[in-house]
């Protein structure tokens, strides 16, 4: 599980790998064993699973979405967080906790970098939003004369295109007389397009009109857009374009997208429908059948001086050299609309940063309760996606090709190239939580499952080459915060610093117990105590 620029996404990562040691360490009670349920309250149950007189593992579930709650189960007695599901591999001690993490979080900075610009873009080393010189491309219908075919009627998007691209042209004539009303009044025809999905770019006498696209829930759309003809013949070109499908599931054979009905109002003798005209179609654009995104592409189209703003499907083309170093390289892409990505003609990917999340509550995620859609809901009235990871196997030192396609209009200008350093590392773990799922081990023999007696403990880890090098905040006792913003409690222990700079100073990775013994006895008794630490590597 990695973010979206190749990173392990923590604490999400770690603790799903402890879920999965966990359940591993029961696979052959799991498979083999007897199961049997039992309630433990009224919202709280257990599943036991025995094989034989040894194994034995259970899970205990509390299922009250807002209550911690305490149960016995085989004479002992079980603290269980509100929703959540304690693992037990031996049927006596906790291996882990739904609701308890025992994971590490990083805090990462964007840099971005002082980069030289490849042979062919003569400007200084600067900051790579101040530098790139961009040259452009302008894609235009008819670019492909070979590639263009007519029909009697709206052809579906993707029978025509077969998966050959995201881009279908589609485009008629119309004849306008002097006496329309349009033509001799302020009052403009309107065009109505019918599409079932994704979007569409419409272009009057070769010139941008507007756009219009769906959504996940429904893909379809209707578009009336009031448009500019002049007396005589006046071309109509429509760019339906893909956003993806599913690739699976059932009546998948029934997918369908494209434009499915085209009426022009505002005639003297009333609406026309041109649905079942004679249509021009062209499958994909220029710019891709040409590959000129690619080191041998490129040189197959005369590119221009970039001039800002530019017009809508329009190709940006730039030459840069790597940044030095190993850190992640990201793309920000923050200026730009909607379109797609290549560098050295490997494709980095979709974009649509103009396309805004609904504007909904991002302010609290509460893990509890049933799964909904909108629960813990991220990035409200702001694009899912503006950082884009570019793999360094693509690159090379000197001379990388950078091409962008931009569908509706960006700036490009605002385009940088970051590097993301983790450069703090964070844990907070409480006393009461299980110790580390590291602590436990199968027999091979017979699978007996095994554990340490030992108590909970912290643990940090720098990425490869670094090593902690400073603390910046640690409190043991009932520090409260997130990663970056923690803040001491009424509860401190003064010996916190000092006991984590003694344990991880200098390594890679380290380990503090959880408990009051090593924090120099218990600084407020009767309050149970976690650990909270933020640690830089270097």
């Amino acid at each position: 599980m990695h973010t979206d620029i190749g990173d392990i996404r923590q604490p999400k990562w770690g603790h799903l790998r402890d879920l999965n040691k966990a359940i591993k360490l029961c696979s052959d009670t799991l498979l083999l064993g007897t199961p049997e349920s039992f309630s433990l309250g009224p919202a709280q149950e257990a599943h036991v699973y025995r094989r034989g007189p040894v194994l034995c593992a259970a899970f205990l579930s509390n299922r009250d979405a807002q209550s911690d709650t305490t149960v016995n189960f085989q004479n002992l007695t079980y603290n269980l967080p509100a929703w959540s599901v304690s693992i037990l591999p031996d049927c006596e001690n906790v291996a882990f906790n739904t609701a308890k993490i025992n994971v590490q979080s990083n805090s990462a900075t964007l840099i971005a970098p002082r980069l030289k610009l490849g042979s062919s873009n003569k400007l200084r080393n600067q900051k790579m939003e101040q530098l790139i010189s961009w040259e452009t491309f302008q894609e235009n219908f008819g670019d492909i004369g070979n590639a263009q075919f007519q029909k009697q009627s709206l052809l579906e998007h993707i029978s025509t295109t077969k998966d050959t691209t995201d881009y279908l042209w589609y485009k008629i004539s119309v004849d306008v007389n002097e006496d329309e009303p349009f033509v001799m009044s302020n009052i403009p025809p309107v065009l109505a397009i019918g599409s079932r999905g994704h979007v569409v770019h419409v272009f009057i006498n070769n010139n941008y009109a507007g756009s219009a696209h769906g959504n996940k829930t429904n893909p379809s759309f209707m578009f009336e857009l009031p448009i500019s003809l002049t007396s005589g013949n006046n071309d109509i070109a429509l760019l339906s374009v893909m956003v993806g499908l599913p690739n699976s599931g059932a009546h998948y054979e029934q997918k369908s997208a494209g434009i499915s009905s085209v009426t022009l109002q505002g005639f003297k003798d009333g609406t026309h429908d041109l649905s079942q005209e004679l249509w021009t179609y062209q499958i994909g654009l220029f710019g891709e059948m040409a590959t000129i995104y690619s080191d041998t592409g490129f040189v197959s189209v005369n590119w221009t001086s970039s001039s800002t703003p530019n017009p809508p499907l329009t190709w940006y083309k730039a030459v840069i050299d790597v940044p030095d170093g190993d850190e992640p390289l990201i793309l920000d892409l923050s200026g730009m609309g909607k379109g797609q990505a290549w560098i050295n003609g490997e494709h980095i990917g979709r974009y649509w940063i103009s396309f805004l999340a609904p504007v909904g509550d991002c302010s609290t995620c509460d893990y509890r309760g049933n799964y909904s859609l909108h629960k813990c809901a991220t990035k409200c009235g702001q694009p899912s996606q503006t950082l884009y990871h570019v793999p360094r196997s693509w690159l090379r030192p000197t001379g990388n090709l950078f091409v962008l396609f931009e569908e509706t209009g960006g700036d490009p200008s605002k385009v940088s190239l970051l590097t993301r350093s983790i450069d703090s590392v964070c844990a907070q773990d409480f006393e009461t939580h299980p110790p580390s799922i590291q602590s436990w081990q199968k027999a091979e023999v017979n699978s007996e499952v095994l554990h340490e007696n030992v108590e909970p403990s912290l643990r940090l880890n720098c990425s490869v080459g670094r090593r902690i090098s400073s603390i910046k905040f640690a409190s043991f006792g009932n520090p409260s915060g997130v990663c970056g913003n923690f803040v001491k409690g009424t509860c401190h222990s003064v010996e916190s610093k000092v006991a984590v700079e003694k344990a991880c100073l200098g390594q890679r990775g380290c380990s503090i117990t959880i408990s009051s013994k090593e924090f120099g006895g218990d600084a407020c008794v009767g309050t149970v105590k976690s650990l909270a630490v933020e640690a830089t590597c270097s």
